[in-house]
This record gives structure tokens, sequence and C-alpha cells, in this order.
């Protein structure tokens, strides 16, 4: 199982990655967290302690 920092890192570069692909398009927390198959919860509160 991958330790918290590596999972903060893959969430990161995941999210860059769809910033990237959808330039100029508006990205909500629900889309970003069920394409990451996480909760909002979930992604909201990794950058709350980043």
């Amino acid at each position: 199982m991958q330790n918290w920092h590596d999972n903060v890192l893959w969430l990161i570069a995941e999210i860059d990655r769809c910033i990237r692909a959808h330039e100029g398009e508006t990205l909500t927390l629900a889309y970003l967290a069920r394409l990451l198959d996480y909760s909002q919860s979930q992604v909201s509160h990794t950058f709350a302690t980043t």
C-alpha cells in the first residue's frame, strides 16, 4: 500500500493532468473526486492538510 506522501503526489499529478487536459474549462471538486475515485471530502482534506 502506498504511503500518505506517495498518495498525495499521485493526486497532485492526476489533478494537474486533468487541468491541462481541460484547459479553459471549469473543473469542480465533484468532477475531480469522481475521476479519481475519491470522495469530495477526501480530495478536499488531502489539500487542506498539505
